[in-house]
């Protein structure tokens, strides 16, 4: 008998959001990022960054820069709202450190399983919040949790 459960996510009030994949069929990783919440990724609201990366070193192979006119941000009321990025709209919404720091995550969670997944991300300060790591090819959802430190690069 399977019985009924309710999962409840903390609302993170994400500076930027995205998806990371960890395998394509070549073999690298691939993240697609926006600044503010992941709805407008998931939603197919706005357009995001897409980042190809090597699994092996993990550094950037090719980047594209989307460019993000607004961006989705929590309310008072802990709804969300779409504001302008302003100025920084055809910046890229992850550097280097950021792409390399998920990697090496995607990484972690995928040799912790033993295939090709992808997980949803949102970085607030010196933290990366990963929501859940699903396997991609249409298999249940496989709920995992956690908050990964950021060292900053002096």
């Amino acid at each position: 008998v399977v019985k009924p459960a309710v999962l409840v996510e903390e609302m993170v009030d994400s500076e930027i959001s995205g998806v990371v994949f960890s395998r394509d069929k070549y073999g690298n990783g691939r993240i697609n990022a926006l600044f503010g919440q992941g709805e407008g990724l998931v939603s197919g609201m706005f357009t995001p960054d897409s980042i190809l990366f090597d699994m092996s070193s993990h550094e950037i192979i090719e980047y594209s820069v989307a460019d993000k006119q607004f961006k989705l941000v929590t309310d008072s009321e802990g709804g969300i709202k779409k504001v302008a990025v302003g100025q920084n709209a055809k910046s890229r919404a992850l550097n280097a450190q950021n792409v390399k720091n998920l990697a090496e995550i995607i990484e972690i969670l995928e040799n912790s399983v033993g295939y090709p997944i992808d997980v949803e991300f949102a970085i607030r300060g010196n933290e990366i919040y990963i929501f859940h790591k699903a396997f991609i090819p249409n298999s249940p959802c496989i709920v995992l949790y956690g908050i990964f430190k950021l060292i900053p690069v002096l």
